[in-house]
């Protein structure tokens, strides 16, 4: 089955607001919200055999990624357990991804890293950038082998003279290439025929907004 996962978050986000939620979009255009007492939805991705659906929220008191048992066939998502308390790291879990060998990604924000987990959640590296506030780690290329990650926009730190400008949105590196200039590990495709997103919004908003996009997984 084709479903389009998506989390809600506030707009402005309200730090003692935990009212959001997880939603499921499937195709007949029915949504399902499947877990509620979010603050800001993040870090959506899916285990290389689909069968782990990875999420965080990013909100300062929560800053936590939960790892879920996922059906593949029917969208269902059951067996909630912490993966990463992000709370004696740096920086609060953004977005997230999943590399070829099936670790997990999560861009720190306000924590001038990135940082790897093993299936298990320990934590196997950090990268260290020059920027504050990344936002979400990817890869791409032709063979899945330069990781990119996405920045929100920020200024310079006086420490960190040599990185990026503010309107620079991103940085990239190739991602085979061991060391300090690269990571060593590539990517994945896309978890056939599903989509994983957070959104800006308020709950009111989402069938209104999403529904849109219901002839998209009917094709």
């Amino acid at each position: 089955m084709v479903s389009f996962f998506a989390g809600s978050m506030g707009d402005p986000i309200l730090l003692d607001r935990l009212d959001h939620v997880l939603y499921r979009l499937d195709p007949d255009g029915t949504v399902t919200p499947l877990v509620g007492g979010m603050g800001t939805s993040n870090g959506l991705a899916f285990s290389p055999d689909g069968k782990t659906l990875y999420h965080s929220d990013s909100l300062p008191v929560v800053r936590t990624i939960w790892a879920w048992d996922h059906d593949p066939a029917t969208g269902a998502i059951e067996n909630r357990r912490v993966f990463v308390d992000t709370h004696h790291l740096p920086g609060r879990p953004d977005g997230g991804c999943v590399d070829a060998e099936g670790f997990y990604w999560s861009a720190l924000v306000d924590g001038w890293q990135v940082a790897r987990f093993d299936p298990d959640g320990k934590l196997e590296r950090v990268l260290s950038i020059p920027v504050q506030k990344p936002s979400m780690p990817c890869f791409g290329g032709p063979d899945l082998d330069t990781a990119f990650c996405h920045l929100h926009r920020q200024r310079r730190h006086r420490g960190h003279g040599s990185g990026p400008t503010p309107g620079r949105r991103h940085l990239c590196l190739p991602a085979r290439h061991e060391g300090p200039a690269g990571t060593g590990v590539c990517g994945i495709s896309s978890f056939p025929r599903r989509l994983e997103l957070a959104v800006i919004g308020h709950d009111n908003r989402f069938q209104r907004t999403y529904r849109r996009f219901a002839r998209c997984f009917t094709r």
